[in-house]
């Protein structure tokens, strides 16, 4: 495998940056406990400097998150940094209190896409998120699709939306959305607190068969891109993860390879999910 890998050379091609531990939310299934921020996070000048090390080292695609990435002072001058040195940047927000304003500097920085947190209908988001959540990501994800900017969805898959996924698909098809990410929750962070909600093990056996079945629909404008702890080895791998590019198969996660992490105090890891060695922030 090191000799696979090594066909496609090891730099750090994609990176998902935590610009901020601060959000506006305290959901049941957050891996980060996130809420306060860090003591330590890096200022504008400082992250605008990791942009240019970054680029340097030839990173070409970088996702912006929190916490609430629009908490963190000048989000969009960090993207709209790494846009000019040849990046392909994204935002993941939970559109609480996503605004016009907020859509105006995603366009100015040059966003390749927002992506928006949609767990689910309303019962079932809410309950992860907060009331009256759902309605505003769901606002968040129209105003943006009506100013032509392309908008994805990222799904945590749990117990209370796992029967869904069929129905959002529609859904999200409905309101224009252009990709899709299903992924699973863990027992990380606040979910460690909320085990009951974590998919079975005998829910996957029909659940990721589903994610496959779904992912097989020929349907351009919509791409499924599930996450890296679904499936792995069994029959319907082939329609879940298309062949890597460079290669005839697909090697698996990248993390630590090609794929990095960077907390908001300026720490980098193989990826944001894996846990760090020193718990250094905590919700208050």
């Amino acid at each position: 495998m090191i000799e696979v890998l090594q066909q496609v050379g090891f730099f750090p091609h994609t990176c998902v940056w935590e610009l901020t531990l601060a959000c506006n939310l305290r959901c049941k299934h957050c891996g980060s406990v996130a809420g306060k921020r860090r003591a330590d996070e890096l200022s504008l000048d400082e992250c605008l400097r990791v942009a240019g090390e970054l680029a340097a080292l030839g990173c070409r695609r970088i996702t912006l998150i929190g916490g609430e990435a629009t908490l963190y002072p000048g989000w969009h001058e960090v993207g709209r940094r790494l846009v000019d040195l040849g990046a392909e940047v994204n935002l993941l927000s939970n559109g609480l209190h996503w605004s016009p304003q907020h859509l105006d500097q995603a366009k100015e920085a040059g966003l390749c896409a927002v992506g928006f947190s949609l767990d689910g209908f309303e019962k079932e988001h809410d309950e992860l998120r907060a009331p009256g959540s759902f309605e505003r990501v769901v606002r968040a994800i129209d105003m943006c699709v009506a100013a032509g900017m392309p908008t994805a969805v990222n799904t945590t898959i749990n117990r209370l939306n796992q029967g869904q996924l069929k129905e959002m698909r529609t859904f999200l098809m409905e309101h224009r959305v252009f990709a899709w990410q299903p992924q699973l929750a863990t027992a990380a962070g606040n979910m460690g607190e909320h085990l009951d909600l974590i998919v079975r093990p005998e829910d996957l056996l029909w659940l990721v068969p589903q994610l496959a079945e779904l992912c097989r629909i020929d349907c351009p404008e919509f791409e499924i891109c599930v996450g890296h702890n679904i499936g792995y080895f069994g029959n319907p791998e082939s329609a879940l993860r298309a062949a890597d590019i460079a290669l005839p198969f697909w090697l698996g996660c990248r993390a630590g390879c090609q794929v990095i992490g960077i907390e908001s105090g300026g720490d980098v890891k193989g990826c944001l999910s894996l846990p760090s060695s020193v718990r250094r922030a905590k919700r208050s």
